[in-house]
């Protein structure tokens, strides 16, 4: 029996005496800084003309043998702007090689620093000090100064993983019902809350299967010595299915699914509604640009007019292609580009056959489904599990030990019972957040409604244009008078227009934003689970 312990004490010291060796060399080749190869990213900095210039780089860093290294340092259009030969003739030296904008050969002693945190090595040049290079795990820094120790020549990197080209996709033309589809499967927000769904529900079953009896480290000791303590040491391995608290955690499990399932439909709603209502201000946008392009076409004749055209024209592009950045990152596109024209298609709902919400209405269905509210019941059900635990916790010996059977209850059962109240109050405040913006889309949806039929039709601004076009025939035979009167009647015109799609685009950022908050157009395929709204939704006149 002593024989077999001392072979016992003899094995665990000889690991504990291997584990200490293996450690340290671990730890000396750690603290033994060398320039690793690989893809840098950095910056050059140059001064000419007594002033600086600092330039994005790409470095690549090749081992071209012990002791020897090549970098290549490339500007933005991957041109080679630098190349340094690095080799170390003799110990706590090294020989630096440059071609490209320094050209020469430099011998670098070792010199001291103070650096506790990345333990740099430097070099520097033998005369002067100006040249120096320092480097650590992962980064190095050349740099030339000139006689007053300012610096002339710079060049710094850190050692990034090599990523992969990233496949950007072609421009092409989106309808938006297509588009809408596609950003519920593909947006990025969209698949990262179904990856939470999925984690949620592998959890719950992950916690209903924990009731069946498994294997633990307290099961494979406590087994073989069989005793009241080990009894209860195996509980929880043996019959897990007889601790409350267990079945308590597999029913909060699946109530996390849940919330999870409701998430991922919150998400996916508020992604088709910023899709849907980009989708409008494109179509705005790209109205009022051609609107702007057909009047420059026309005035390229008369310089006066032109002049004051193309800024405008200008400006409007410009929106325009920050509305198509936005949708393709709405929609799950790496090429900010991919957007190369958009197409409503068919509108359920023109503003022609809309009729004004009530408000009180609008806000009851918001109130029936809102996934939001669902969510809070949801958490506001664990939290009276939580409540009912506390009082079973005790006789589980896995849980924490600070909820056992005491005194602290007069503590803890207060608390409990306050965060269940604290998450009823948050329920009714979001009760009544949803009736507040119920009341304001209300508004808002009538107001842009109201605008967009009194406003003027799309056929008397497409006449207003074609008397100005008829004006253009002969821009010669005009006086200065003429020229100011038909610049007066292009600013009408393009104000006209602008206000007019503006106003169509309110009324239908307005019903998009209606119908996220009812959940109806787009998302009643979205919410199958939702009762329809049979007799469809009423509406009717708002009194004020």
């Amino acid at each position: 029996m002593s024989q077999t312990r001392f072979k016992m004490t003899d094995f665990f010291s000889r690991l504990a005496c291997s584990s200490i060796i293996v450690l340290l060399f671990t730890s000396a080749q750690g603290c033994r800084q060398k320039i690793q190869p690989g893809h840098y990213e950095g910056s050059l900095l140059q001064r000419i003309s007594f002033k600086y210039r600092i330039d994005p780089v790409h470095l690549n860093v090749i081992n071209l043998g012990p002791d020897q290294f090549e970098i290549r340092v490339t500007g933005q259009n991957l041109e080679i702007l630098e190349t340094a030969l690095i080799s170390r003739p003799k110990k706590h030296q090294l020989l630096l090689k440059l071609e490209g904008f320094k050209n020469g050969l430099y011998l670098l002693r070792r010199i001291p620093v103070r650096d506790p945190i990345h333990r740099s090595k430097c070099f520097a040049s033998l005369s002067l000090s100006d040249v120096s290079l320092c480097y650590h795990s992962g980064q190095f820094f050349l740099r030339f100064l000139d006689s007053q120790q300012k610096p002339t020549f710079t060049i710094s990197g850190s050692l990034l993983k090599d990523q992969a080209p990233i496949p950007l996709e072609i421009p092409e033309n989106y309808e938006l019902e297509n588009s809408v589809r596609e950003a519920l499967k593909k947006g990025f927000d969209a698949r990262i809350s179904l990856e939470h769904v999925l984690q949620a529900r592998g959890n719950a079953t992950a916690a209903w299967l924990n009731l069946l009896p498994h294997l633990t480290s307290n099961l494979i000791w406590n087994a073989p010595l069989p005793n009241y303590i080990s009894v209860i040491a195996t509980l929880e391995g043996l019959t897990p299915f007889l601790l409350p608290t267990w079945w308590m955690e597999g029913k909060v499990a699946s109530l996390n699914t849940k919330i999870e399932g409701d998430a991922h439909l919150i998400q996916q709603a508020n992604l088709a509604s910023t899709v849907e209502q980009l989708f409008y201000a494109l179509e705005r946008d790209s109205k009022i640009l051609k609107a702007y392009q057909r009047v420059g076409a026309l005035a390229v004749q008369i310089p006066e007019i032109q002049d004051w055209v193309l800024p405008l024209q200008n400006a409007v592009e410009r929106v325009l292609k920050e509305d198509r950045y936005a949708l393709s990152l709405a929609l799950g596109k790496y090429n900010p580009d991919a957007i190369q024209k958009v197409i409503i298609g068919d509108e359920y709902e023109p503003f022609n056959q809309a009729k004004p919400l009530n408000q009180l209405e609008l806000a009851d269905w918001a109130h029936r489904r809102s996934f939001e509210l669902d969510q809070i019941e949801y958490l506001i059900q664990i939290s009276k599990i939580k409540n009912l635990e506390l009082y079973f916790t005790w006789l589980d010996p896995s849980a924490d030990q600070r909820t056992s059977l005491g005194l602290n209850w007069i503590g803890q059962v207060p608390v409990s019972k306050s965060q269940t109240r604290e998450l009823e109050v948050k329920r009714d405040q979001l009760k009544s957040i949803l009736y507040r913006n119920a009341y304001q889309l209300a508004l808002e949806f009538n107001s842009a409604l109201d605008l967009c039929i009194k406003f003027k039709s799309r056929e008397e601004i497409e006449f207003k244009f074609q008397e100005i076009n008829s004006t253009f025939q002969n821009p010669e035979n005009l006086s200065q008078s003429q020229v100011q009167h038909l610049k007066t009647s292009v600013q009408s015109y393009l104000a006209d227009l602008a206000q007019y799609e503006t106003q169509l685009a309110a009324y239908r950022i307005a019903r998009a934003k209606k119908d996220r908050l009812i959940l109806e157009g787009f998302f009643e395929e979205l919410m199958p689970q939702l009762p329809k709204m049979v007799p469809a939704f009423q509406h009717s006149q708002i009194t004020l």
